[in-house]
Formats: structure tokens, C-alpha cells, sequence
């Protein structure tokens, strides 16, 4: 047998198997979860779009549920039907914050809502916004205000509800889990994205940091990439969204419900997977970019392994297609 018979017949299907099992007993211990009775989900920006559509979907799952966001009115009515989807026993908190304000108000508020609905146990980091421009047209404000919203705001609410989690790494009954609602601009940088895209790239950074931190603690991560999601804030958006990016990013692609990419998220924290993605174009996207993130299965790690050369090649065509867009 020629060396490169070996190779193909022997090494490289025993270092795939070592790779699966060690994936396989690396996620052992990420148990998923199966009902939701009794674990306190936390959503930021849950008053509408996604994460109205995430609360929804927790409640019908059985989770006792608060919600955080700015606009008292969107939260009272949407409380209240998370109260109608309610069954008995279960609880609805919400709270008025705007969560671009200081660390110490944000800690503040963290604590006054795990001693009203008890220790979260599901942490839902879904607030957000998009500034979108060319750099030019952008002001200084713009950058810090989409790190603050987009990154930092999660990043000091997830400090302080780690510290409970990790208290509580020794109960075993409940996962914990805590998740980040990113984007497909937190993949791939366009045009027009230079604030938006390097606030979305920060959570992905954050995330896998974070997931190595939190694996002692049985405290698992999940980063989700929405597609162009049908929500009231996305109509805004899209109308001050400048034409090349429109004409880059929109396709035929019709836009997500805001209740099916809510199922998808909360599919993914409920299995403890690391990456959600939706759609065929969210599955190439992640797999291309999968680089050093935990993987979901042994499954995503073949498949990512097989196709990620070629996936590449592809995404150099849409490269091609989109720098053609903008420079006609």
C-alpha cells in the first residue's frame, strides 16, 4: 500500500473518528433541555420582534418569563399576552430599562428582577439595533452607540447573571444556558455595515470566550444569526438602509417570522448548541465561518470538515457579485 493509500483508507478515517469522539464526550455533559417548567427566562428587547416571538415561545413551553425594554406600552400589552399563552402557576415579569445606561444601574436592575422572579436561568441577550451607512455618512455617536446596544449592554447583563449561574453550577436539575441574538452581519461585513457588523462580530468573540469560561459550570452558550426577520424595528430599518446594501443583502430572500426564527433560537439554547443558524444561506454562512467555534454535533463537525473548502469557493462568488453591485 502506497503511502497515499494509507492515508485515505486508514489515517484519515481514524482522525475523523477521534475527532467525533471527542466531541461526543466533550458535549456529554451539555444535557438538553426537555421542559421548560420551572426555568426563569430572561429576555432583553422582549417587548417586540424576535424577542417578543422568544418569550412567546418559552411561555408555551412552560418557562416563567421577564422581559426587559424601553417602551412601557409595547411591554404592558405584550406581559399581557404572554399572561393569556400563560398556564397555571407559571409567572410574567417585565421591566421598563433603557439598557444603554450605566453598569451599576444595569446591576441594579439585575438584582431587583432575580429577587422578584427568582435566579435566571435562561439569559436571552436579544436588544439591538442597526445603524446602517457608509463610513463617511456615519458619525462618531453612531460607533458607540451600536457597541453599547448591541455588545456592551449584553456583556454587563451576562456578567451578572453568571454570577448565579456559577453559584449554582452544583444543581444539577437545571442547564443554564445563555444566549446572544446576533445576525448574519455578524458573520459577513457589507456594505454599509461598518458600525453594525463590528458590533454583531464583537458578540461572536465574546461568546466563544465565554463558552470555555462557563463548560466547568455546566453553563452552555449559544450565538444565534437571524436572517432579515419581518419585525416593526426591521421595516424601520430597511427604510434608512442605503440602496446598495438593499441591493446587496435583499436577493430574493423574503423575510423570516418573527415566531419561526424565535423556534429556532429557543430549539437551539434547549439543545445547548453553540451556533443557530436558519435557512440554506444561514447553514453555509456557518459553516464557512465555523472556524475555532465548540461545535454543535458530530454531525456539523463532518459536514463542516467536507464542505467548508468548497463552501469557500462559493462565497468568493457572492464576494464577486456583490463588490460588482457596488462598483457599477
Amino acid at each position: 500500500m502506497s503511502i497515499y493509500g494509507f492515508i485515505a483508507t486508514v489515517a484519515l478515517p481514524c482522525i475523523l473518528l477521534a475527532i467525533v469522539a471527542y466531541i461526543l464526550a466533550d458535549r456529554k455533559r451539555c444535557q438538553p433541555i426537555k421542559n421548560f417548567s420551572g426555568y426563569h427566562v430572561l429576555i432583553t428587547g422582549g417587548s417586540k420582534g424576535i424577542g417578543k416571538a422568544i418569550a412567546l415561545e418559552a411561555v408555551r413551553r412552560g418557562a416563567d418569563v421577564s422581559i426587559i425594554a424601553r417602551n412601557a406600552d409595547a411591554l404592558e400589552q405584550t406581559a399581557e399576552e404572554l399572561r393569556l399563552a400563560s398556564g397555571e402557576g407559571q409567572k410574567i415579569f417585565w421591566y421598563t430599562a433603557d439598557l444603554s445606561e450605566s453598569w451599576q444601574r444595569m446591576s441594579e436592575l439585575m438584582r431587583k428582577i432575580e429577587l422578584e422572579g427568582g435566579p435566571v436561568d435562561i439569559l436571552i441577550n436579544n436588544v439591538g439595533r442597526s445603524v446602517q451607512a457608509p463610513l463617511e455618512d456615519l458619525k462618531e455617536e453612531d460607533f458607540f452607540d451600536q457597541m453599547k446596544l448591541n455588545y456592551l449592554t449584553a456583556a454587563c447583563i451576562t456578567k451578572h447573571v453568571l454570577i448565579s449561574m456559577k453559584r449554582r453550577a452544583s444543581d444539577q436539575l437545571k442547564n443554564r444556558r445563555v444566549c446572544f441574538v446576533s445576525s448574519q452581519a455578524g458573520q459577513i461585513g457589507l456594505y454599509g455595515y461598518t458600525a453594525y457588523s463590528a458590533s454583531k462580530f464583537a458578540l461572536r468573540g465574546f461568546a466563544e470566550a465565554l463558552q470555555m469560561e462557563c463548560r466547568p459550570y455546566n453553563v452552555w452558550i449559544t450565538i444565534a444569526y437571524p436572517p432579515h426577520t419581518d419585525t416593526e424595528g426591521f421595516a424601520e430599518e430597511w427604510n434608512l438602509t442605503p440602496e446598495l446594501t438593499k441591493a446587496i443583502t435583499a436577493g430574493d430572500t423574503v423575510p423570516m417570522k418573527p415566531a419561526d426564527v424565535g423556534r429556532h433560537i429557543l430549539d437551539s439554547v434547549a439543545k445547548g448548541e453553540f451556533s443557530c443558524h436558519m435557512g440554506l444561506e444561514g447553514w453555509m454562512l456557518s459553516t464557512v465561518c465555523a472556524g475555532m467555534s465548540p461545535a454543535n454535533s458530530w454531525r456539523d463537525t463532518i459536514t463542516q470538515a467536507l464542505a467548508m473548502g468548497p463552501l469557500r469557493l462559493v462565497g468568493l462568488f457572492y464576494l464577486l457579485k456583490f463588490n460588482f453591485t457596488v462598483s457599477k
